[in-house]
């Protein structure tokens, strides 16, 4: 029975979705023909490796939450934010200058969080 009630429930979030976007392209009225304004900033054509401030920075602002594809836990990156910065940041300015990023470093866990029915 629970197997069925969760089969149930997917089925039901799909079809939700699929109506909610099925609405949202129907009352649409834009007009697909016209184009995006044409970028007139100043162009992108380098991108500097981060400083160890600011990586020192983004290390400090991550929340304290651990994947378990992480090779060191978070708490233990952040406890230690001056050992890790200059790390993060000469191996970051040698992916920018080579070009390459460790295929390793290219793989995620994504885990979906159930949430509770609202009709129940």
């Amino acid at each position: 029975m629970t197997c069925n009630n969760f089969a149930d429930y997917f089925v039901n979030k799909i079809n939700r979705i699929k109506s909610a976007i099925g609405h949202q392209l129907n009352s649409d009225k834009s007009d697909a023909t016209v184009h995006d304004p044409v970028f007139t900033g100043q162009l992108l054509d380098e991108l500097s490796a981060p400083t160890v401030d600011e990586v020192r920075k983004l290390i400090n602002s991550m929340p304290a939450k651990s994947s378990r594809m992480d090779a060191i836990p978070t708490s233990i990156v952040k406890s230690c934010a001056d050992v890790f910065a200059p790390l993060i940041a000469h191996l970051t300015e040698l992916c920018f200058r080579d070009g390459v990023f460790p295929a390793r470093y290219k793989t995620a866990s994504v885990t979906p969080l159930l949430k509770k029915d609202s009709r129940s």
